[in-house]
C-alpha cells in the first residue's frame, strides 16, 4: 500500500495523526510520501508525539525531503523483522546526519535515537551525497537499544563534513551491523 499526500498550503504530515489497520500475522509495507510543493517552506513528516505502530507487522518507508522527530517512532514487531526507511523525494537530494541543514534531509542524533525499528535504511540509490557532520565532532547512531542494524545508502558520496573535526557512523556497539 502507498499513501500518497500532497502537503500544499505548508501542511505537514504528522504521523501522530494516522491509524495503521493491517494483518499482524502478515508483515506489510506501507510507505508515507510527501510531495514537496514550490513555494511552500515545510512539506515534512512530523513525528512530534509518540507513534507506536510495533503491533502492527509492518516495514515502514518515509518518503520526504524533511523530517522531525521529536518523539519515538516504534515499528518492531516481534513477529518479524521490520525495518523503517527514510529516504528523499527527491532525486539527488543531499542527507545529512548529525545536524538539521536547510535545503537537504537532515536527521539529527537525538531525531535517530527516537527510532525503533529491527533495521533502520537511511537513503536511496537515488539519494545526494551523504554528509556526517556532527557538532564539535562525534558519533552518529541510532540507539543501539532500540535499532538492530542500521544502513546507509547514497547514490553519490558518504563523507564527513571536513570542519576538522572527526565524525564517524557508529557500529551500533557491535550488537547490530553497519551497512554502507
Amino acid at each position: 500500500h502507498v499513501e500518497e499526500i500532497d502537503s500544499a498550503g505548508a501542511n505537514d504530515v504528522d504521523l501522530n495523526n494516522y491509524t495503521l489497520n493491517t494483518n499482524t500475522a502478515v508483515l506489510k509495507t506501507v510507505s508515507v510520501h510527501v510531495v514537496p510543493d514550490t513555494g511552500v517552506a515545510d512539506n515534512e513528516i512530523n513525528v512530534s508525539s509518540a507513534v507506536d505502530f510495533s503491533g502492527q507487522n509492518i516495514n515502514l518507508i518515509l518518503v520526504t525531503d524533511t523530517i522531525t522527530v521529536s518523539a519515538g517512532l516504534d515499528i518492531d514487531n516481534a513477529a518479524d523483522y521490520n525495518t523503517l526507511t527514510i529516504r528523499p523525494f527527491s532525486n539527488n537530494q543531499d542527507i545529512v546526519l548529525g545536524s538539521d541543514v536547510a535545503g537537504k534531509l537532515g536527521i539529527t542524533d537525538a531525531e535517530a535515537d527516537f527510532l525503533a525499528a529491527d533495521g533502520l535504511v537511511i537513503g536511496a540509490s537515488n539519494s545526494g551525497d551523504v554528509t556526517v557532520s556532527m557538532a564539535g565532532g562525534g558519533t552518529f547512531a541510532p540507539d543501539p537499544a532500540k535499532v538492530t542494524d542500521f544502513t546507509v545508502i547514497s547514490g553519490k558520496a558518504i563523507s564527513d563534513d571536513g570542519d576538522g573535526n572527526t565524525d564517524v557512523l557508529a557500529d551500533l556497539n557491535a550488537a547490530g551491523t553497519l551497512t554502507l
